[in-house]
């Protein structure tokens, strides 16, 4: 009887010894399946981010936190630092295009070509202004104020502007509204920045060089253009300060 009731408490012992190692292995496998599982959910989230930015950069403002957290990340919305970090690195990896916080404003992002080395991936294409033709304007205006100082204020702007046919009560053949171009698009843009002179008694605005112009535009291809348009012969080191300010950016 002893024997007996010794070999069913063996058993008893093997049973609760196989059921608690099922128990552990089964645990085990599910924590390795809710892993793999989470790293999946982030590398679609970080797919999801990668072609939301790409998609709604083609509109040329800055894209908000906000946004991201409520159209891409949802209720993931607490794992925005890592998806953000890891979309940043793809998009420079693979498109060459670094994302840069407006220095304005907090929570929002503005997409900028960084590729070194090859000048019509990383700054605007500065001649092609046919099938772009806002930025043929623009790139008009950002050489007015890189060849005046860096800064202008908005009556010296317009004229120069009018002497181009330009001007800011006429609608434009092609732009119409030039001055809302000017001082709403561009600027929301972040191809300029247009603030207003503290401490003078009239209202007074000037216009500078935006965060995105900063990081896409090249002052040397600027310089080239305005050579070319001043005809043959005109070189860029006839310019002295501009051309100085120019080679610090190599």
């Amino acid at each position: 009887m002893r024997r007996s009731s010794q070999r069913k408490q063996q058993q008893h012992s093997r049973q609760s010894s196989d059921s608690d190692e099922e128990s552990t292995q089964r645990t085990q496998s599910s924590q390795r399946s809710s892993a793999s599982l989470a790293g999946y959910q982030q590398e679609r989230l970080i797919n999801d981010l990668v072609y939301y930015f790409l998609v709604a950069s083609q509109k040329k403002v800055p894209i908000k936190k906000s946004d991201i957290n409520k159209l891409v990340l949802k209720e993931s919305a607490r794992s925005f630092v890592q998806v953000f970090e890891a979309a940043k690195q793809q998009l420079k990896i693979v498109y060459g295009i670094d994302v840069l916080e407006t220095s304005n404003k907090k929570g929002q992002y503005i997409l900028v070509n960084s590729f070194e080395g090859e000048t019509e991936n990383r700054h605007m294409r500065l001649h092609d202004t046919e099938s772009n033709q806002k930025m043929g304007l623009l790139t008009l205006v950002l050489a007015l104020i890189f060849m005046n100082g860096n800064q202008m204020t908005e009556n010296a702007l317009w004229q120069a502007l009018k002497q181009l046919g330009f001007h800011p009560e006429q609608k434009h053949h092609i732009f119409s509204d030039v001055k809302t171009l000017l001082t709403k698009e561009f600027v929301r843009s972040c191809y300029l920045e247009y603030s207003r002179v503290p401490d003078v008694d009239n209202p007074t605005f000037d216009f500078t060089w935006g965060q995105r112009a900063k990081e896409e535009v090249s002052k040397s291809d600027l310089l080239n253009v305005i050579c070319e348009i001043y005809g043959e012969g005109v070189r860029p080191e006839q310019w002295v300060t501009q051309y100085k300010e120019a080679t610090k950016e190599h």
